[in-house]
């Protein structure tokens, strides 16, 4: 039902602040203890998992956070990725993801410029790559 199917999170305060959901990641072991993330670690995931008639580890998308570079004090470049799960597969692959610099590739894990597009054109049979 509707009671265990919501989750609110609010701020109730007289000022511009906004909620936060936080994700918070070390490699350090102990809480409160620090040791710096590296370049590629996954810092947070939001998944949207399903019952696949057999359990519930099957994922039709995921949002993720990963450090993109070489992070240093007060220096944590991150990149978010977007993951769809194709038709008869068992993992989802990255369609989308924007860089540390911005740069926004779609069908690339690499995006050369501001908005990279490659992939197989639904018009043609060939390939493209869009540059903004």
């Amino acid at each position: 039902g509707n009671g265990d199917t919501h989750l609110n999170i609010g701020r109730w305060s007289n000022n511009n602040s906004a909620p936060m959901f936080t994700f918070t990641k070390s490699r350090n072991g102990t809480i409160g203890s620090q040791t710096i993330i590296q370049d590629d670690d996954s810092c947070g995931t939001i998944a949207w998992a399903v019952d696949d008639g057999n359990d519930y580890t099957s994922y039709i998308a995921l949002v993720e956070a990963e450090v993109d570079g070489t992070p240093g004090q007060d220096d944590t470049p991150g990149r978010l990725l977007f993951k769809t799960t194709a038709d008869g597969a068992a993992g989802s692959t990255e369609r989308m993801r924007i860089d540390s610099s911005g740069k926004v590739g779609i069908g690339t894990t690499d995006p050369s410029y501001t908005l990279t597009v490659e992939g197989q054109s639904e018009f043609e049979n060939s390939f493209f790559i869009l540059r903004a």
